[in-house]
């Protein structure tokens, strides 16, 4: 089986005090998947567009601000190279009836598919929420995996 790689990245900011600008609602984990024998050429492709779009410096969206133009042409060029882009998406908003996942700790470990922190969510008390069918649904596939 062919060794695959993922680069890693967050978006989002832990903490629940939504009134403060600093806080954001969503936090996103998102990571690049290549596989081995297509690395170097990933690689050489990234840098092209990074050297293309960036001149120096790493990628970043706030780079662009919102010359929506530019967003739109790095990620045309961007979407020509073989990679995968797997994302987690996370609501913080719908979390704060789940106390535990208030704590730093418990919420990465969470969102890090840990199966200790996946068993502590996975309670009675979830029914009373109206998400948590789906939520539940998506608790049982994880640990599923996980054996």
């Amino acid at each position: 089986m062919e060794r695959i790689y993922a680069f890693t990245d967050e978006s989002g900011s832990f903490g629940w005090n939504f009134d403060s600008e600093t806080v954001s609602t969503y936090f996103i984990v998102s990571a690049i998947i290549v596989k081995e024998s297509e690395l170097e050429n990933v690689r050489n492709q990234v840098e092209d567009v990074r050297a293309k779009c960036f001149q120096t410096g790493e990628m970043k969206s706030s780079s662009i601000g919102k010359n929506h133009s530019r967003r739109v042409f790095v990620l045309n060029e961007l979407k020509k190279i073989s990679f995968s882009v797997f994302s987690v998406i996370c609501d913080k908003r719908k979390l704060l009836e789940i106390n535990g996942l208030q704590y730093k700790e418990s919420f990465y470990k969470y969102l890090n598919n840990d199966i200790e922190a996946i068993n502590l969510y996975m309670g009675e008390y979830m029914n009373q929420y109206s998400w948590a069918e789906v939520t539940l649904a998506n608790l049982y596939w994880k640990k599923e995996l996980m054996k």
